[in-house]
């Protein structure tokens, strides 16, 4: 019988202080305004806004075939329409909060936007926002 060995991810900076204060502040807290949005703009350091501002803050691209860990991924359907949004973690593993106030989760591109009902998927970059 072979032992198999679990893979160690290394996660960027960014996604590592984002999954601990999301732990700290929001799930602790049940706070069910926090979404897999609000977790995105957490990990880029943006204000928190509603989803209908999302062009303000960021910029979606056609969604490469090696992403690389810490990029933010967002799916859609149809005409650009929102359905959710995960941080690349490596290894064909995405993270993203589950529901609103949800619980962190790890799960494939393939699988989320079964689960979502997506049709497609976006590289997600923040936007320099002026005001």
């Amino acid at each position: 019988m072979r032992k198999r060995y679990p893979k160690m991810l290394a996660l960027d900076g960014d996604v590592k202080r984002a999954i601990i204060s999301f732990m700290r502040d929001y799930h602790a807290r049940e706070d069910f305004a926090f979404d897999c949005y609000a977790f995105a703009n957490l990990v880029r350091s943006i204000e928190p806004h509603r989803l209908r501002v999302l062009r303000a803050y960021w910029t979606l691209k056609t969604l490469s075939k090696r992403p690389r860990a810490g990029d933010i991924v967002f799916l859609l359907k149809g005409h650009d329409h929102f359905r959710h949004a995960a941080v690349y973690l490596g290894s064909g593993l995405y993270l993203s909060v589950w529901g609103g106030g949800g619980d962190l989760e790890v799960a494939t591109l393939k699988g989320m936007m079964r689960d979502f009902g997506a049709t497609k998927a976006r590289l997600a970059t923040r936007t320099s926002v002026t005001t």
